[in-house]
C-alpha cells in the first residue's frame, strides 16, 4: 500500500489561480493523498472554489480536509494545517503554482526506498506567462545539502530552495519542534521557520534533478513596485523572523550571534534579488548602515567603494568570507569573450562593472535579442551564434537557468572554449573589487 502523503495548501485570495493548482493535484500519479486546504480568510471567491473542488478531489480518491479561519498569514495557515495532517510525508504547494503528475510519486518513492533520507528536493520550473511553456529550470546543487555549513549556505541564499519543492518526512517536524515554535503573529513567512531548523539539524536530504514543481512567477508581484515599504518588509521583518527562529536553536549565545550576522548578509542578498538595477543606488546608504555592525573598519567600505565595485560583489565577497572561500584571480584571456544572457536581470546588474577588465565581452548574446537590442553602453546584443566560437574563447553565462547552463557547457566542450557560470563570475569579480574582504575572516564558520 502507498504511504500516506499530507499535502497542505494555504489559500488566501487565490480565486484566479487555485483551480489550476487543484487540477494539477488531481492529476497526481500517487493515490494515497490527504489534501488539506486552509482558507486563510479570503475575501474573493477562493472559499467557494475550494468547496467546488472538494467533490472532485474526493471522487479522485483523496481524503480532503477544508479549514476556514480568519486571516493569519501563510505561516498561520500552514501551522493550522499541520494540526490536522496524518500522513507520513508532508508537502506544501502554493495555491497559485502547479505540480507535475510525478511530483508526489517521484519523491515519495525515494523516501520509501531510503529510510535514512529525511527530505527530497526537486528542481523548480519557472513559468513567466500564463498558458506558456516552461522557459527556465532552477536546479538545486546537492552538495550544499550534505556539507557541514549547509545552514550558512541556506541563510546566504547560496542555493535555490523553497518549502514548496520539498517532500518531508512528517517525523522531522515533530523531532525538530518546527510546529511548536512556528510564529504566526504578525502574519509571517513559513520558509525560514522550516528551513533553518531543518538545515541546523543532522537530517539527511537528497536532490531529484527533475523539474516537478512549476513556479508561476506571473501570479506574484515579484518586484519592489508591488511591495509597500519593501526594505522594511523584506529586510527588517524577514530578518526579525530569521533571528527569532535562530534564537530557538539549541546553540550557545555566541553561536546564535554569529548565525544572526550571517543571516543579516543573507537577507540583504535576498533583497538584491528583487531590486531592479535602476533602484539599487537608492539603497547604498541603507545597506551600509545595516552592515556597519559587522564590517570591520579595516575593509574601508564606503558609499563610493560600493558605487565603484557594486553591492552585489560586496555581499558575495562577504558571503565567500563567511564560507571560507578563497580569493579568485582574473583568468588569463587569450581569445574572445562572449556573454550569454546579456539582456537578463543578472547581466544588467553586473555588466557595468566589467568595463576596463579583461572579462569585458567582445560579443553580447541573448536568445531574446532583436536588431534593436543593446546594453547600458549602447553595445549591440544579438541572438546566439555558436559557430563564431573558437578554441580558447571565453564564455560568460549570466543566467542561472539550468537549461541555459547546460547549453553553454555543451558549446564550450564542443568548441574547446572556457565556460564560466554565474557563481564563477561572482567569485572572480568580487575578488577584483573587494580583495580586502577575503583577507580577514569576520564571521567564521563553526
Amino acid at each position: 500500500m502507498q504511504t500516506r502523503v499530507s499535502m497542505i495548501i494555504a489559500c488566501y485570495n487565490k480565486a484566479q489561480y487555485i483551480a489550476k493548482t487543484l487540477q494539477s493535484v488531481c492529476e497526481q500519479i500517487w493515490d494515497h493523498l490527504e489534501v488539506i486546504l486552509v482558507n486563510d480568510g479570503s475575501t474573493d471567491d477562493t472559499r467557494m472554489i475550494i468547496y467546488d473542488w472538494e467533490r472532485i478531489l474526493t471522487k479522485r480518491g483523496y481524503s480532503v480536509i477544508i479549514i476556514n479561519q480568519d486571516n493569519a498569514g501563510v505561516a498561520g495557515a500552514i501551522k493550522k494545517g499541520l494540526e490536522y495532517a496524518s500522513g507520513e510525508y508532508l508537502c506544501f504547494p502554493d495555491a497559485d503554482d502547479e505540480i507535475t503528475p510525478e511530483y508526489v510519486s517521484s519523491m515519495a518513492e525515494i523516501l520509501d526506498d531510503n529510510s535514512s533520507i529525511d527530505f527530497v528536493v526537486c528542481d523548480l520550473a519557472l513559468r513567466q506567462e500564463a498558458n506558456t511553456q516552461i522557459s527556465t529550470v532552477i536546479s538545486t546543487n546537492e552538495e550544499p545539502l550534505s556539507c557541514k555549513n549547509r545552514l550558512e549556505q541556506s541563510l546566504l541564499h547560496r542555493f535555490t530552495l523553497t518549502v514548496c519543492n520539498i517532500l518531508f518526512r512528517s517525523s522531522v517536524f515533530d523531532s525538530l519542534g518546527i510546529t511548536r515554535y512556528m510564529e504566526v503573529i504578525p502574519p509571517v513567512s513559513q520558509e525560514p521557520q522550516i528551513l533553518i531548523p531543518l538545515f541546523h539539524s543532522r537530517t539527511k536530504g537528497t536532490v531529484l534533478h527533475r523539474p516537478l514543481y512549476i513556479y508561476n512567477t506571473y501570479a506574484r508581484g515579484l518586484g519592489l513596485s508591488h511591495i509597500k515599504k519593501p526594505i522594511e518588509m523584506i529586510l527588517n521583518k524577514y530578518h526579525e523572523l530569521t533571528v527569532s527562529t535562530i534564537n530557538h536553536l539549541n546553540e550557545t549565545a555566541i553561536e546564535k550571534e554569529r548565525l544572526n550576522n550571517v543571516a543579516l548578509v543573507g537577507n540583504m542578498i535576498h533583497v538584491l534579488q528583487i531590486i531592479s538595477h535602476n533602484d539599487r543606488a537608492k539603497y547604498y546608504d541603507y545597506f551600509l548602515g545595516a552592515l556597519h555592525s559587522i564590517i570591520p573598519l579595516s575593509y574601508n567600505i564606503t558609499n563610493d567603494t560600493i558605487k565603484k565595485g557594486g553591492i552585489d560583489f560586496l555581499l558575495h565577497a562577504m558571503s565567500n568570507n563567511i564560507l571560507g572561500i578563497s580569493i579568485r584571480e582574473l583568468p588569463i584571456i587569450s581569445g574572445r569573450v562572449y556573454a550569454f544572457g546579456s539582456l537578463g536581470q543578472y547581466a544588467q546588474n553586473l555588466l557595468p562593472y566589467f568595463k576596463n577588465t579583461s572579462l569585458w565581452p567582445d560579443v553580447f548574446w541573448d536568445k531574446a535579442a532583436t536588431k534593436q537590442s543593446s546594453i547600458f553602453d549602447g553595445s549591440c546584443v544579438s541572438p546566439v551564434n555558436a559557430g563564431q566560437i573558437e578554441k580558447g574563447d571565453t564564455l560568460l553565462c549570466f543566467p542561472q537557468n539550468k537549461l541555459v547552463l547546460d547549453e553553454v557547457n555543451k558549446i564550450a566542450q564542443e568548441r574547446n572554449a572556457y565556460a564560466y557560470n554565474h557563481d564563477d563570475i561572482m567569485d572572480i569579480m568580487s575578488s577584483v573589487y573587494y580583495p580586502q574582504v577575503y583577507e580577514n575572516r569576520f564571521v567564521s564558520t563553526s
